[in-house]
């Protein structure tokens, strides 16, 4: 690896630097990729530095009191702390392994299915009722089995069961004579 260290006398941002660097190895980058190889320990703190003046900026915008407000005051810091030393550590760390990032990933695709599937719900409930209620008729019945092999006391199971059972039947119902009515 050539020159990692940042020179002041560079002028520019070291995000800039580091970007160039990556750039130059034709190393991919994306948010769930390891880069610590191209970034020593002195560096990261550098650009803590500069995701804190970014962050400034944010809070700026959002018009929060940092200047004045006790609650306020370093928020932006711990902010650039808590993205580059918890939130995306594996991206910064060579301790990290391959795995770290494969859960990583995993977990980012979880949540971005998870908000997909609540925009869905949410268009639904608007436009459909009745498919909500349906959707809402296959969970309760694919819990229900879920319930009944993880829980020890088969009475608790067969009560508990059968109240979600219920719950779906009595929502069907109704739903059926909402329809009924509408027509």
């Amino acid at each position: 690896m050539a020159q990692l260290h940042y020179r002041e006398e560079d002028g520019r941002p070291l995000n800039e630097v580091i970007r160039d660097r990556l750039k130059r190895d034709n190393k991919r980058f994306w948010a769930g990729d390891n880069i610590s190889e191209y970034i020593s320990d002195i560096e990261k703190d550098t650009l803590i530095d500069e995701a804190t003046e970014a962050f400034e900026q944010v809070l700026d915008s959002l018009l929060i009191d940092r200047e004045t407000d006790p609650n306020s005051k370093g928020t932006a810091r711990r902010l650039a702390k808590m993205y580059f030393n918890e939130i995306m550590a594996g991206r910064y760390d060579q301790h990290q392994t391959q795995q770290h990032f494969q859960t990583t990933q995993r977990t980012v695709m979880k949540v971005c299915l998870l908000f997909v599937v609540s925009f869905a719900v949410c268009v639904a409930i608007i436009t459909n009722p009745l498919l909500v209620l349906l959707i809402l008729a296959f969970w309760l019945m694919k819990n229900s089995s879920d319930l009944a092999s993880t829980h020890v006391s088969p009475s608790g199971v067969q009560d508990e069961v059968l109240s979600r059972r219920n719950l779906l039947m009595t929502l069907l119902g109704k739903s059926r004579k909402q329809q009924a009515q509408k027509t």
